[in-house]
């Protein structure tokens, strides 16, 4: 004899057993603004120039000691000072964007508990 159970459809879909980490609200993520765009957008702006900084730097480096397709040594293209500017604009730039993005995050967080509240 076979026994037939019939489960709520609800009990029959699959749970997510792990929700990943993220910084906003599903609420707030539902009602992004045009200021979130442009932070994203300012965003990827420090990110991209931020990397071509430390490529250069990178290059350059890896480049110590060696010779040119001339035989000549490969001029450096910064001084010590130079990349020492590079680099302090690289962290400053970051540390500048966190703090934006962290400014963006708690906005649309609040805004989302606004919302939700009313």
């Amino acid at each position: 004899m076979n026994a037939r159970i019939n489960l709520p459809p609800e009990l029959l879909e699959p749970v997510p057993a792990f929700e990943p980490f993220r910084w906003t609200t599903p609420e707030a993520d539902a009602a992004s603004t045009q200021n979130q765009l442009a932070v994203v957008s300012r965003a990827r702006d420090v990110a991209y120039g931020v990397a071509n900084i430390m490529e250069m730097l990178e290059q350059e480096e890896l480049g110590e000691g060696c010779e040119g397709e001339d035989g000549r040594p490969i001029p450096k293209l910064f001084n010590p000072c130079m990349r020492g500017n590079l680099q302090r604009l690289a962290i400053t730039s970051l540390q500048m964007l966190g703090d934006s993005l962290a400014k963006a995050i708690e906005h649309a967080n609040s805004n989302a508990r606004k919302r939700a509240d009313t």
